[in-house]
């Protein structure tokens, strides 16, 4: 069930409905650098890398998120 292009169709469709739906102006996300499988799906929606988080907790991501 690998490599079908399911993850990359969600992706699609999620980030879709934050920007026509909810308005949004930005959408980030993050994956394990070592996911490569992960990192295409973003790459394929149009994300790029902005940085590389050493240490991080998901609080700290949300807190960060919510001062952009």
């Amino acid at each position: 069930m690998l490599r079908r292009g399911y993850a990359t169709e969600a992706a699609r469709a999620i980030v879709a409905f934050g920007f026509t739906e909810l308005l949004l102006h930005r959408i980030w996300s993050w994956c394990i650098a070592d996911n490569l499988g992960s990192a295409r799906v973003l790459e394929k929606l149009g994300m790029r890398p902005e940085g590389r988080l050493r240490r991080t907790s998901v609080t700290e991501i949300a807190r960060k998120a919510q001062q952009l």
